[in-house]
């Protein structure tokens, strides 16, 4: 019977798939969850951080009673498209909202032009957990959570539209026109496996490292600078089978060994070296201080063209080689290859390796820290990856609080950082103050449309920080500035509430005679200045900690003011 070649359109892993929630359920009965979790470089951790990570996943590894995958998608990033304008720019001053238009527009021309000339690529670790739907699947979601947790990366359980939308790009659908799971027609061939435009071709792990390996060990694979899908495959086993199998391969290297002494040849290191492994492995199964599992590596390139591919699947196969390790490239069975890199949970190759959870733990999947919040402010790029840095500091999702801190040594560009900082929240249409001691930055206020504002002595300029203004006079005038001072009842500071009722209204008197208080004339230069009593040259100065006297409310609202009694 005559077989045609392959090339014919087959079913391919996401026939029959539902979304149920945050659940894909698979026509084989078999559900899985999708996690995506943060970023971070344990290669760039300190010891007891690093440590404790792999301890985390190890944990995971030794307890998975249903299959993992771990799947890392590398895609490239694009240019954002931007209108050109400041996002809410009729809420914001007409003098920022022209500087942060011209702004914007010269920020997203410069990223486009700078994507087209170093093309950076944006990394996302997802987590399958895979398991019979019901309370088994919930299990294994748990743990994967507690595991992110105690990692301190986070991770958030997709759903509905965003699941669908993240399975269906994984399998080439264009999930701007049709989100919904629907598997587009693939084709199979010797060399790639096709669907529309894009192009994919395999690559399996063939053997692993004969020699010691720590965390972040997968990294030059990880790391690789082209389109494509990474997937790692934990399974657990019975120790018995395992056992089973460590007894055939130890048969099948002593038989070799066996002929090489027959030959009188030289010993081939690599059996010794096999022989040495599996009594090992045999020995910490044997004492209980593992947990058996199956282990498969799995990579596709992805592309538009034959030469794009053949430069991607050439990436991958040097990411292989500089982990010291041996894949293949599975003519014939690209398609198998890319279902088994869908976030799908299926391992359809099945080319796995015995292996234990210590070894597994060293098989982390973040080597990358990754700083690009959405919609944030551009700062720079990565140096590994060369990936955009953006920063979102008002994101509450992404960080607790705005506060941004630069720390670095004299001439290394703190000032530079600062200045980027204040044009791009311009260009997002966020107005800046700055406290400026060194006068850096008003050239750059100007060029905004701002106003600069010299404090110094002898300028003849001074604030009065009880001086509200307007704002005072709209919400009650001086005897409502005195009363939100002290607080209303039950809600004022806790100083000013503990205070006997005969202590508070003198301070609130205080507080408004302060207010009402002219701003004191212009500050002196230095040589001009009356001497201080006690604090002359020459004469020592009071300790800082001393208040100036003052009348009596003066000092009670000092008091309040700095906790004194």
């Amino acid at each position: 019977m005559r077989r045609a070649l392959p090339g014919w359109e087959r079913d391919a892993a996401g026939e029959g798939l539902r979304i149920d929630g945050d659940r894909l359920l698979r026509a084989d009965g078999v559900a899985c969850a999708v996690v995506e979790t943060g970023s971070v470089d344990v290669t760039a951790l300190e010891t007891p951080r690093r440590a404790a990570l792999v301890g985390a996943f190890g944990q995971l590894c030794r307890t998975l009673e249903h299959p993992l995958q771990v799947v890392v998608q590398v895609r490239r990033i694009g240019a954002a498209t931007t209108a050109g304008t400041v996002a809410g720019a009729g809420d914001v001053d007409a003098r920022l909202a022209v500087a942060g238009t011209r702004l914007a527009r010269a920020s997203a021309a410069h990223h486009a032009t700078r994507l087209r000339e170093s093309p950076a690529y944006r990394r996302s670790v997802l987590l399958v957990p895979t398991a019979p739907a019901g309370p088994a699947l919930e299990r294994a979601l748990r743990g994967v959570l507690a595991t992110l947790d105690a990692c301190e990366l986070g991770g958030r359980t997709l759903a509905g539209d965003e699941l669908a939308a993240r399975a269906a790009e994984a399998w080439g659908q264009d999930t701007e026109v049709n989100p919904t799971p629907q598997r587009p027609p693939w084709s199979a061939r010797p060399t790639a496996a096709r669907t529309g435009h894009l192009l994919v071709r395999g690559l399996a792990l063939r053997r692993l490292p004969g020699t010691m390996v720590e965390a972040g060990w997968l990294a030059p694979l990880l790391l690789s600078a082209c389109e494509c899908d990474i997937a790692l495959h934990l399974r657990p086993v019975p120790v018995a089978a395992a056992m089973t199998a460590l007894g055939r391969r130890l048969r099948d290297l002593r038989a070799d060994q066996l002929i090489e002494i027959d030959r009188e040849s030289v010993g081939d290191p690599r059996i010794s070296a096999g022989v040495e492994s599996v009594l090992d492995l045999r020995d910490r199964l044997a004492r209980n201080q593992a947990r058996p599992l199956r282990l498969s590596l799995t990579a596709i390139a992805r592309a538009t063209s034959i030469d794009d591919l053949d430069h991607a699947a050439e990436a991958l196969r040097v990411g292989f080689l500089t982990m010291l390790t041996t894949s293949e490239t599975l003519h014939l069975r690209h398609l198998e290859a890319a279902e088994t890199c869908w976030p799908l949970g299926d391992d359809r190759l099945g080319m796995s390796k015995l292996v234990d959870s210590v070894a597994a733990s060293t098989c982390v999947p973040w080597v990358e820290a990754v700083c690009d919040d959405p919609g944030g402010d551009a700062l720079g790029r990565a140096l590994q990856g060369d990936g955009p840095v953006r920063v979102a500091p008002f994101d509450t999702e992404h960080h607790a609080n705005a506060n941004i801190a630069v720390f670095a040594a004299s001439g290394q560009g703190k000032s530079y950082a600062l200045g980027t900082v204040v044009l791009e929240a311009a260009a997002h249409g966020v107005g800046s103050v700055i406290v400026d001691p060194e006068g850096e930055h008003g050239r750059l206020v100007r060029s905004l449309g701002g106003d600069v504002l010299e404090l110094s002595p002898g300028c003849g300029a001074a604030l009065n920080v009880f001086d509200a203004g307007d704002i005072a006079d709209r919400r009650g005038g001086d005897r409502g500035h005195a009363r939100r001072l002290g607080g209303p009842p039950g809600a004022g500071p806790r100083r000013l509430r503990g205070r006997a009722p005969g202590r508070r209204a003198p301070c609130r008197r205080g507080a408004a005679a302060l207010h009402r208080r002219p701003t004191r004339r212009p500050l002196q230069p230095a040589d001009q200045r009356p001497p201080r009593r006690g604090g002359g040259r020459g004469q020592p100065r009071r300790a800082q900690g001393r208040v100036r006297p003052a009348r009596n409310a003066d000092r009670r609202l000092l008091a309040v003011v700095t906790g004194a009694p």
